[in-house]
């Protein structure tokens, strides 16, 4: 019977011995369960998830912004280029018509005179 209340008192002493070994590193803080730390890290990840999509819109805004300007810039320059295109054939059309113009009325002069001539030489 000695034997066996041994046996009881020392299992008792282990397990309270356990109990207190695994309590000792715990310290429970008030109002904190694992549901308000389970809640604390969703809370975490939401926010890093926010900036990271917050992040991701400005740099789409900022690569669509970019991308408008180029194409801007670029419709600029294609109407510059036009522009001067446009501008440089009418000066060659109006320098060839002037020339043509000069030399229409040179032949017409021409043949004016050999007209007079004709006319003389027919007298």
């Amino acid at each position: 019977m000695m034997m066996r209340t041994v046996r009881v008192v020392a299992a008792a002493g282990l397990f309270t011995g356990a109990i207190a070994l695994l309590g000792a590193g715990c310290s429970r803080e008030e109002g904190k369960g694992p549901a308000e730390t389970v809640g604390k890290k969703i809370d975490s990840a939401a926010e890093a998830t926010k900036d990271a999509a917050a992040g991701a819109a400005k740099a789409t805004g900022d690569a669509a912004a970019a991308a408008a300007g180029a194409a801007k810039d670029a419709a600029v320059a294609t109407g510059t280029a036009a522009k001067d295109a446009a501008k440089a054939t009418g000066e060659v059309a109006k320098e060839a018509a002037a020339g043509a113009a000069g030399t229409a009325a040179d032949a017409a002069h021409a043949t004016g005179r050999a007209l007079d001539k004709a006319a003389e030489a027919a007298k």
